[in-house]
């Protein structure tokens, strides 16, 4: 059981990221989906993965992170030209059927997201005395992978980058989960791993709380920002009624 005891009044909403904050990446990169080496070969990820790293980034516009889309089947066809064109530039021509096998297991393979121990608990002891919020760069599949983990329920409002086409720090993506939580911004505690993100949030006048959790070997960490750091959501609970 999570004692509440010390709740800090003035705070009313938790509004949190997915990546790193929620869940992590079973394969220890987002865009590696389980099984991704049945298609790519068993030594990808051990020779590649940085060549994959750096082809990527002159993409991104095409991740459906990036776009409002709504379906699952249109992230897939997102997914379709998004690695058809990193592949490319790594000189990997995939067949059709092999990259429509990629693309389909990143689109629908719900464990290809691993929920941290210490998430459920804390969102029922939460439940009730904050509203909660899901603030997260991610596509149309990964609001279907949180309600099968059960996060959803928790959930008063959420704002996925997909359902704007835009992502953070753009102020519209925070914006939406406050109008949702109907609360102010300092009302607010926004919980993110990347420095950057939680600059935007602040910027709106929401305060943030960086989460480093323990992450797979060939996960690239975030820089250490300057502001509050949590290291679970035990620690996160702790400092909620110290700010």
């Amino acid at each position: 059981m999570i004692l509440l005891i010390g709740v800090n009044p003035m705070i009313k909403a938790i509004l949190l990221d997915c990546g790193g904050v929620i869940v992590a990446p079973a394969t220890g990169d987002w865009g590696l989906p389980p099984e991704a080496e049945d298609v790519l070969g068993e030594k990808f990820t051990g020779d590649r993965l940085e060549q994959f790293r750096r082809a990527r980034r002159a993409h991104m516009a095409l991740l459906p992170d990036l776009q409002r889309v709504g379906t699952d089947e249109a992230e897939y066809a997102l997914y379709l030209h998004y690695y058809a064109a990193v592949f490319e530039d790594m000189g990997l021509r995939l067949s059709g059927p092999r990259l429509e096998k990629f693309a389909a297991l990143q689109t629908y393979r719900d464990d290809r997201y691993v929920l941290f121990g210490d998430v459920l608990s804390h969102l029922s002891a939460w439940r009730g005395r904050y509203k909660l919020g899901i603030v997260s760069d991610a596509p149309p599949s990964t609001r279907r992978i949180m309600t099968g983990l059960g996060v959803m329920a928790y959930m008063d409002g959420a704002t996925f980058s997909c359902d704007l086409g835009v992502i953070k720090p753009d102020p519209r993506i925070y914006r939406r989960t406050l109008d949702l939580l109907r609360v102010a911004p300092e009302e607010a505690v926004f919980v993110d791993d990347s420095p950057v993100c939680l600059a935007g949030a602040e910027a709106l006048g929401i305060r943030g709380i960086q989460m480093i959790r323990i992450m797979p070997d060939t996960f690239l960490m975030p820089p250490v920002w300057e502001g509050p750091v949590a290291r679970s959501f035990y620690a996160l609970h702790e400092m909620l009624e110290t700010l």
